[in-house]
């Protein structure tokens, strides 16, 4: 179809252009994605299930005595992951497509984004699922979260037999209260400098005591301003991912004359081994000091 003296052929390089750079900006945004367990094994519809097989065990014997109740290695159902599809779109007139980079730059970033996002909240809304350590929240409702709980979370982890290291994610306002607990001047005053400097580039870098830190902008406050971000290992969330990310063929409206831009993925995702993590639960009160 011939669109004044440019084809919809002539214009395929502009469209790879704005997929590339959307797939760029899909793949820097967020942090959930480099954190849970990826698979991409499989391309049909069907759900993904997680088993567990039971554990063996040894007992000591005398002389002439025989072993009894061995483990029967069946397997148990631990979780089951359903596909669906997520979609971003976005609109592009042809004078822009044509004539202005800059525009082409923000519908690469708006179909990018908007599918990332969508990928790292269906992520981030399993964190409460997780029940390592016996079922229970660190925190709670309107608490201001501090080292303390996080040290309980590890200790919980361990005592699950859960193996370090972790990576704790947390909503920038309870990364703030956590950040402000300790004043290295104030707290570590008569420790050498060298001391305290590797201490506060291991705590602000993002890793203190084997887990690593992230902030999620995409947690949302409940009604109370309360957040749940959670500390876990890569075993406790999966997210299988059955189609990549693709754009459909762009649709031209003569009377807007206007491109439809549409990019679409098929994934599952949700808890694989939820006493592999813990939620931590806190305050969510934006700070002003």
């Amino acid at each position: 179809m011939a669109i004044g003296k440019t084809r919809v052929a002539d214009l395929n390089d502009l469209f790879a252009d704005i997929f590339e750079q959307a797939m760029r900006k899909a793949r820097s945004k967020g942090v959930m994605t480099a954190l849970v367990t990826v698979y991409r094994d499989s391309i049909g519809t069907e759900d993904r299930v997680f088993s567990e097989r039971p554990k063996a065990h040894s007992v000591k014997l005398d002389e002439n005595e025989s072993f009894q109740s061995p483990a029967k290695l069946g397997k148990t159902e631990l979780a089951r992951l359903s596909p669906g599809e997520a979609m971003s779109g976005a609109t592009i007139s042809l004078r822009d497509l044509r004539q202005d980079p800059e525009a082409r730059t923000e519908a690469a970033f708006e179909l990018g984004s908007a599918l990332a996002t969508t990928m790292e909240k269906d992520l981030l809304s399993v964190l409460p699922s997780l029940n390592g350590g016996a079922g229970a929240t660190i925190g709670g409702a309107g608490v201001t979260l501090t080292w303390g709980h996080i040290l309980a979370g590890q200790v919980q982890l361990h005592a699950k037999n859960v193996d370090g290291p972790y990576d704790c994610v947390l909503h920038p306002y309870a990364a703030y209260d956590l950040s402000s607990q300790v004043s290295l001047e104030r707290d570590l005053g008569n420790v050498p400098d060298v001391v305290k400097n590797g201490l506060a580039a291991e705590m602000w870098l993002g890793r203190y005591q084997q887990t690593d830190f992230y902030v999620a902008n995409d947690i949302e406050p409940d009604g109370q301003d309360d957040v749940i971000g959670a500390i876990f290992t890569a075993d406790a969330i999966a997210l299988d991912i059955r189609h990549a990310p693709e754009m459909f063929e762009p649709q031209f409206d003569q009377d807007a004359r206007e491109f439809s831009l549409r990019m679409y993925t098929d994934y599952a995702y949700g808890v694989r081994r939820s006493t592999y993590g813990i939620p931590v639960k806190s305050d969510a009160t934006a700070p002003v000091s």
